[in-house]
């Protein structure tokens, strides 16, 4: 075939397969710096899946046009060469309730889901949730795990799996007078177990937890305090085994009493009941020989404050 008989033939060639040749020139590089190039925004030839919390971005080897979900959003043509938007398969809330309770109360505070859709099977599926609430408010209990607190926060990671809609795991705490009155109990994250590439919306309700009867003595609040007055209060070694020692300074002048406190909430031992002078550092060994091992609180408290500190008991 002659030169002029081969540009002669690729005129004829299908506009479709013309266009694709534009583009597959495109990304070779190959075009003159004189042609206008579009840009779009595509996957990768390779296809997969791009998540983010609110989209889900598809792509095949044969299709670079993405398909993003978007809940709501009915199926479309209209865009790139193939352009899909897709409902998710299942909807399901997973929240934390409101709470009120009194200081030293045990809490038990459940996770709940529910599921608005499914259209596939959904459940028994196993799930991570990681936890975040004030340390100074709620002291982890029984099987709720631990955490690093030394910051006044405790970010929790909690795994389990939901057999049935309703209660799918529980956390248990004893509530404690600490820096604030309130503290929420945030979801900061919840993820499912996948199986291939489902499409699931989760939707997160933070919970809180209130605390009653703190502003009710002498019309004072009875809160941990900062500042060139308040009152401190240090346990040290912890955790302990036959004894401990305990430092403290009252921010007044009067009575104090400091006592220990299982994860129940009920009263374990009178460590310290005395009168101290304002601003004085004090310290005193206590026997821990009678306690057996465990999880424990010691309440310092004054007519007017009441600071508490987490205790481990090892025998």
């Amino acid at each position: 075939m002659t030169t002029d008989s081969a540009i002669a033939a690729a005129w004829r060639v299908p506009s479709v397969m013309f266009a694709a040749l534009i583009i597959g020139s495109i990304a070779m590089g190959s075009v003159s710096s004189a042609q206008t190039i579009l840009t779009r925004k595509v996957i990768g030839g390779g296809g997969g899946t791009t998540a983010s919390s609110g989209h889900i971005v598809r792509g095949t080897i044969s299709q670079t046009a993405v398909g993003r979900l978007t809940h709501g959003a009915g199926d479309r043509h209209d865009a790139g060469f193939w352009y899909w938007a897709y409902q998710p398969e299942v909807v399901a809330r997973v929240s934390i309730p409101h709470l009120q309770a009194q200081v030293g109360t045990r809490l038990s505070v459940p996770i709940t889901l529910s599921i608005t859709a499914a259209r596939t099977p959904f459940l028994p599926r196993a799930f991570h949730a990681r936890i975040r609430f004030n340390r100074t408010v709620l002291h982890q209990v029984g099987n709720t795990p631990p955490c690093d607190a030394s910051s006044g926060w405790c970010v929790i990671e909690i795994n389990g799996t939901a057999t049935a809609e309703g209660t799918i795991a529980t956390m248990d705490f004893v509530t404690a007078l600490g820096d604030s009155e309130a503290t929420p109990i945030a979801i900061e994250e919840f993820t499912w177990a996948q199986k291939g590439e489902e499409r699931i919306a989760t939707a997160r309700e933070d919970g809180e937890l209130l605390l009653l009867g703190v502003c009710r003595q002498g019309g004072q609040v009875r809160l941990i305090r900062s500042g060139e007055f308040a009152s401190r209060l240090r346990v040290w070694p912890n955790p302990a085994s036959n004894r401990t020692t305990l430092e403290f300074v009252a921010a007044e002048s009067g009575p104090i009493a400091i006592r220990l406190v299982d994860m129940y909430g009920n009263d374990v031992a009178k460590l310290v009941a005395t009168d101290v002078e304002a601003e004085r550092q004090y310290s005193t060994e206590v026997d821990l020989d009678a306690i057996p091992s465990g999880s424990y609180t010691v309440v310092y408290s004054t007519p007017t404050q009441m600071l508490t500190q987490h205790l481990i008991i090892t025998q």
